[in-house]
């Protein structure tokens, strides 16, 4: 199964559970939307985890909480790790790089 790397988690916020993401993703409402199944990777396991919430933090952080983490002890060990999701089809994504790299040399000769 191929995945995408979507966020890599930075620190943890209050005592709930929320975790404080560096994002790289686009689309961030539509990939973090309450509900969707995303992908931890600790140990070279895949670990998942269902979207309780998300928010933009800031400029360059976002915030997000999963619903299987309820408390900052669960979360604090989730530090530097990032998470994914599955990437249906691979093929797309390289196709739409190769478009915009077609596209910006054809603007700039």
């Amino acid at each position: 199964m191929q995945y995408l790397r979507v966020a890599r988690i930075v620190n943890s916020i209050g005592l709930n559970g929320e975790i404080k993401i560096f994002s790289t993703t686009s689309f961030k409402e539509i990939r973090y939307k309450k509900g969707n199944k995303l992908y931890i990777l600790v140990d070279n396991d895949y670990i998942p985890v269902t979207v309780k919430s998300f928010r933009i933090k800031d400029a360059k952080f976002d915030a997000i909480s999963f619903k299987e983490f309820t408390s900052v002890e669960q979360v604090e060990n989730l530090k530097n790790h990032g998470f994914e999701t599955i990437s249906i089809n691979p093929n797309r994504h390289i196709a739409k790089k190769l478009m915009k790299k077609a596209f910006w040399e054809y603007l700039n000769p």
